[in-house]
């Protein structure tokens, strides 16, 4: 049996908003309640920029991972930079 080859270069943008939505959780969690919490955009946009430039060397090449589990082409690569 030949184990897939993990790449995870590829789902790295994946991995950095799972990272930072956690971040944004735990912060709001333990703030306090009386405080505005303002800066919790400000850390969801720094997650959203991080998984951006993730993104951008991956635009124009097709490749997959995980034994062909998860592709990354143009079509892939245009919804993660959109949404």
């Amino acid at each position: 049996m030949k184990l897939p080859e993990i790449d995870l270069y590829l789902i790295a943008p994946e991995i950095v908003i799972t990272i930072f939505g956690f971040l944004v959780l735990m912060v709001d969690v333990f703030s306090p309640k009386k405080e505005r919490k303002g800066y919790l955009g400000v850390i969801s946009l720094i997650g959203i920029l991080i998984a951006f430039f993730y993104t951008l060397p991956l635009m124009g090449s097709v490749n997959s991972g995980f034994g062909g589990m998860f592709t990354a082409d143009g079509y892939a690569l245009f919804f993660r930079s959109l949404l």
